[in-house]
């Protein structure tokens, strides 16, 4: 992945947080959905795009200090990084995830399909 000092992941080209934000909303204009973010797909800087574009705050859900996400309702939207296998992820969340497209840089969104 290369040098996080000289070259951190969110310096490069291919970090599009803004561009990934309207991939999400073409596929849930009215946000009625939820967005679950893997840890490797930078929940933090996803949270602070989403709700920049006017996005509520509990939109977007993730793993972290307050606890592991554990159940999310069918057709919600699933970003994982692209070397993150999505099997494991429906598996975890009852279900298969089928790749939206329009993807931008390093992620993939996917929608939970049960």
């Amino acid at each position: 992945d290369g040098d996080d000092y000289f070259a951190p992941y969110f310096m490069r080209q291919e970090f599009l947080p803004a561009e990934t934000v309207e991939v999400i909303r073409q596929q849930d204009p009215a946000g009625q959905y939820k967005l679950y973010c893997s840890f490797r797909a930078d929940p933090w800087s996803m949270l602070f795009q989403l709700v920049l574009s006017g996005f509520p705050g509990d939109y977007c859900v993730f793993d972290g200090p307050r606890g592991q996400v554990m159940d999310l309702p069918d057709g919600a939207l699933i970003l994982l990084r692209d070397d993150e296998p999505p099997e494991k992820t429906g598996v975890r969340f009852g279900g298969k995830l089928a790749e939206v497209p329009g993807q931008t840089g390093r992620n993939k969104l996917y929608r939970l399909i049960r």
